[in-house]
Protein backbone atom coordinates (compact mmCIF):
# COMPACT_ATOMS: atom_id res chain seq x y z
CA UNK A 1 0.00 0.00 0.00
CA UNK A 2 1.25 3.68 -1.06
CA UNK A 3 0.96 6.49 1.34
CA UNK A 4 0.25 9.98 -0.87
CA UNK A 5 0.53 13.14 0.32
CA UNK A 6 -1.07 15.61 -1.93
CA UNK A 7 0.13 19.62 -1.39
CA UNK A 8 -1.61 22.52 -3.13
CA UNK A 9 0.23 23.79 -6.13
CA UNK A 10 0.83 27.55 -4.32
CA UNK A 11 0.99 26.20 -0.75
CA UNK A 12 5.72 26.59 -1.01
CA UNK A 13 4.66 30.57 -2.14
CA UNK A 14 2.28 30.60 1.03
CA UNK A 15 4.93 28.77 3.36
CA UNK A 16 7.22 31.89 2.39
CA UNK A 17 4.44 34.57 3.26
CA UNK A 18 3.92 33.45 6.09
CA UNK A 19 7.83 33.54 7.05
CA UNK A 20 7.91 36.83 5.93
CA UNK A 21 4.85 37.99 7.82
CA UNK A 22 6.11 36.23 11.23
CA UNK A 23 9.54 38.41 10.76
CA UNK A 24 10.43 41.65 12.29
CA UNK A 25 10.12 43.39 9.38
CA UNK A 26 6.66 41.98 8.43
CA UNK A 27 5.62 42.94 12.19
CA UNK A 28 6.57 46.16 11.44
CA UNK A 29 4.85 46.39 7.67
CA UNK A 30 1.65 44.73 9.57
CA UNK A 31 1.46 47.72 12.05
CA UNK A 32 2.31 50.21 9.52
CA UNK A 33 -0.72 48.90 7.08
CA UNK A 34 -2.96 48.70 9.83
CA UNK A 35 -2.49 52.10 10.55
CA UNK A 36 -2.62 53.89 7.03
CA UNK A 37 -4.57 51.05 4.57
CA UNK A 38 -7.88 50.23 6.90
CA UNK A 39 -7.69 53.43 8.19
CA UNK A 40 -9.14 54.92 5.24
CA UNK A 41 -11.72 51.79 4.79
CA UNK A 42 -12.78 52.65 8.03
CA UNK A 43 -13.28 56.42 7.82
CA UNK A 44 -15.07 55.54 4.32
CA UNK A 45 -17.55 53.01 5.88
CA UNK A 46 -18.30 55.43 8.39
CA UNK A 47 -18.56 58.60 6.56
CA UNK A 48 -19.55 57.66 3.19
CA UNK A 49 -22.72 55.26 4.22
CA UNK A 50 -20.23 52.36 2.95
CA UNK A 51 -21.17 50.36 5.90
CA UNK A 52 -23.80 48.17 3.50
CA UNK A 53 -25.35 47.87 0.58
CA UNK A 54 -27.68 49.82 -0.89
CA UNK A 55 -28.68 47.21 -3.50
CA UNK A 56 -28.98 43.69 -4.03
CA UNK A 57 -26.41 41.01 -7.06
CA UNK A 58 -22.62 41.67 -8.09
CA UNK A 59 -23.24 44.25 -10.78
CA UNK A 60 -25.68 46.52 -8.92
CA UNK A 61 -22.87 46.78 -5.85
Amino acid sequence: MEKVVTRHIHLGAVERVNQMRLSTYGKKTYRRRSEMVERSFADSKQHHTHSYAHFRSLAKV
